[in-house]
């Protein structure tokens, strides 16, 4: 499918992007009691794979693929097995948090219903640099209440 890489903002032919990390959706299906994966959306629904999405050309999905490669090996497997209790870290650490972290929010921000989302309004002040909207005050227990 062609669009537009929503990382690289050019027109692409478009992967079928995991959100969440392969390595830890298949983590979870093979740890599971029957080997299969339950949304919390649809529970009565079972499905073998986690979320998907065409968001990125193939070039962004490599270098997302390669943060996940390296986190998984150096700290995912190590901690699930046991192995490992201290690590050593980088730079590489930070780029896999933060890729998670944005594809997390980009399916957020493409869910038709985030407008009701406290939030919601918390990112449209950081985006427009800490200018405020005219939105009703949202506690923070009100925030944490939602995550």
């Amino acid at each position: 499918m062609r669009g537009i890489c929503a990382l690289s903002k050019m027109e692409a032919e478009l992967q079928d992007s995991h959100i969440y990390p392969k390595f830890a959706i298949r983590y979870l299906r093979d740890t599971s009691n029957n080997g299969l994966l339950r949304s919390y959306k649809q529970v009565n629904m079972a499905s073998q794979d986690g979320l998907k999405q065409y968001l990125l050309s193939r070039e962004s999905e490599q270098r997302f693929s390669k943060a996940e490669t390296w986190f998984a090996n150096n700290f995912f497997h190590p901690v699930t097995t046991g192995r490992q209790q201290l690590f050593p870290y980088d730079n590489r650490l930070y780029y896999f948090i933060i890729s998670l972290l944005w594809r997390g929010l980009l399916v957020q921000l493409t869910d038709k219903t985030i407008i009701d989302k406290p939030y919601y309004h918390y990112w449209k002040y950081v985006k427009n640099n800490g200018v405020a909207f005219c939105y009703p005050a949202i506690s923070r227990q009100t925030i944490v209440r939602h995550l």
